[in-house]
């Protein structure tokens, strides 16, 4: 009976440590998501609220830019934004971005431009790192995505980032978790027809829920087709007016590519579909 006893509690031992290995491991390949900082998410944790890291949050400014001008962003053009986190004596960093409302809608649509150093997480909504995009020996960490601007009339946009620059000790405590916001407006100086003009069409609600309208400014014959990221065509219609609608109550939350098709021309927008 001693011996059963030993073996068992050894049992027990091993399996801690695999656990919590794992939960290390999954860090490392970045946030789990729903982090960032913003307040219609969980209060505005960040990754030293859940677990993931000890120790207290410090706000720091800077730490998110892009390339929106000044002036605001116009609605269907796609920007860079940039993340970025230094800490001497540090070599690997982690974070986690998402613009977001205060009620914590996803606003616009998130594009990878690194698949390497980044990728999608909070159902898409969020962008962080990969085991990849967590080394970096100078010091200094840098990631890059793109985000395409939402319909006109949202109006400001917050983008909300938390940041680990990590003592890698594998263990949650000594981090350092830094947290930062990136507020733009929207440059209601461009209408309707100028969107229409730079993109070929206007698409409204985006990120949708059940549904997303669409308008384009020539009355000819139009394919509107809906592709998910394999290229899959997913529903197809033909329209002899200047809009539509598309039903997205079937469609899973995730990324898709609207393509509107005529005699001389096609155009292309990504649609998020985000059921509550």
């Amino acid at each position: 009976m001693k011996l059963k006893l030993i073996v068992a509690s050894a049992l027990a031992i091993c399996s801690l440590f695999i656990v919590n290995d794992n939960q290390l491991i999954s860090r490392s390949t970045g946030s789990p998501g729903a982090n960032t900082g913003a307040p219609g998410q969980f209060g505005g944790r960040t990754c030293n609220t859940i677990g993931c890291h000890a120790g207290s949050t410090t706000p720091a400014a800077g730490l998110i830019t892009s390339t929106i001008p000044i002036g605001g962003y116009i609605p269907g053009q796609t920007y860079t934004i940039t993340g970025s986190i230094t800490e001497v004596g540090r070599v690997k960093f982690g974070f986690e971005i998402s613009p977001q409302n205060m009620t914590g809608t996803f606003l616009g649509t998130l594009q990878l431009t690194n698949t390497s150093t980044t990728k999608f997480t909070n159902g898409g909504g969020s962008v962080t790192h990969t085991s990849i995009g967590n080394a970096h020996p100078s010091g200094t960490a840098t990631w890059s995505f793109d985000w395409t601007a939402p319909m006109t009339g949202t109006g400001d946009v917050t983008f909300y980032g938390a940041f680990n620059a990590s003592n890698s000790s594998n263990t949650a405590s000594g981090d350092n978790i830094y947290s930062s916001t990136l507020t733009v407006p929207e440059d209601f100086s461009i209408g309707v027809e100028d969107v229409i003009a730079a993109n070929g069409f206007v698409m409204y609600p985006n990120p949708a829920a059940q549904y997303t309208n669409i308008e384009w400014n020539k009355k000819e014959p139009m394919n509107v087709n809906v592709y998910n990221l394999n290229g899959k065509l997913i529903s197809s219609q033909q329209v002899d007016d200047i809009s539509t609608k598309i039903n997205t109550t079937a469609l899973d939350n995730g990324i898709y590519f609207v393509e509107l098709k005529s005699v001389d021309s096609v155009y292309h927008q990504k649609l998020m579909v985000q059921h509550q």
